[in-house]
């Protein structure tokens, strides 16, 4: 809060969006959700266990509100693609934005050493810091032809530093644990402050129930949209759950 007030006094808009594509929303509500309720509640809620109604989700939301109404986000960028967002932020539009360190890679070469990273803020001192650690892997199908081929092609990935080199490009974690696996462009705080989580999940489309997804989407959007309304969201998301549930078990 501090900071943003800071940066709102300095005539910099707090925070960049860009909710197009749904996951950086979510990506919000994962953050915020961890941090005032607990990895253990969060997994509940995306495994379809807790209903988004329930008065913690509710909670979450109206601090996710208030922080939209103060003006901490720039209206421009919501509606924006992520890659979109990143010129705001180079030019000073806005102070942050909350994305992965693959977007590392896509800086320019005048301004990655005025880039820095942080860990998302505390909002309960007695919830410990959990983080989203999500890894970009390659798939190879199971039932392909050529079993021993494809065997030999895992084999070279792992023995070759195939992999170092693929998330060196990408400014990712590698899928491979692997202590010589270089740093990301952000510096040292990813390592540290993942190394330093009290416990990791993923981004919300890859730990949520498959019938949870669109419909927390597309709640999202509409609560990025003034006035930012709670009780609406939920009962939206909730709803268009339970009908998708429903026609999936027809």
């Amino acid at each position: 809060m501090l900071a943003c007030e800071r940066l709102k006094s300095a005539g910099v808009t707090p925070i960049g969006l860009g909710a197009r594509s749904g996951w950086p929303a979510a990506g919000w509500f994962d953050y915020l959700n961890l941090r005032m309720n607990g990895i253990d509640f969060h997994r509940k809620l995306l495994l379809g266990e807790v209903p988004f109604t329930d008065t913690r989700v509710r909670r979450v939301f109206d601090v996710w509100g208030d922080l939209l109404r103060k003006g901490y986000f720039l209206e421009a960028t919501i509606d924006q693609e992520p890659d979109r967002v990143l010129p705001y932020l180079y030019r000073n539009h806005v102070g942050m934005t909350l994305i992965g360190s693959f977007v590392a890679a896509k800086f320019p070469g005048a301004i990655s050493a005025d880039m820095g990273f942080f860990a998302f803020p505390s909002y309960a001192p007695d919830i410990p810091s959990y983080e989203e650690a999500p890894l970009d892997v390659l798939v190879l199908p199971a039932g392909g032809p050529n079993q021993r081929a494809r065997k030999r092609f895992l084999t070279y990935l792992v023995e070759s530093g195939s992999l170092r080199r693929i998330a060196e490009a990408d400014q990712t974690f590698s899928a491979q644990a692997d202590p010589l696996a270089p740093p990301t462009l952000l510096g040292d705080a990813t390592s540290s402050i993942l190394a330093n989580a009290a416990g990791l999940t993923y981004f919300f489309d890859r730990d949520a129930k498959a019938d949870l997804v669109g419909p927390t989407y597309d709640g999202l959007r509409q609560f990025l949209k003034s006035p930012h309304d709670t009780g609406q969201v939920v009962q939206f998301i909730e709803r268009l759950r339970r009908n998708t549930k429903s026609a999936d078990n027809h």
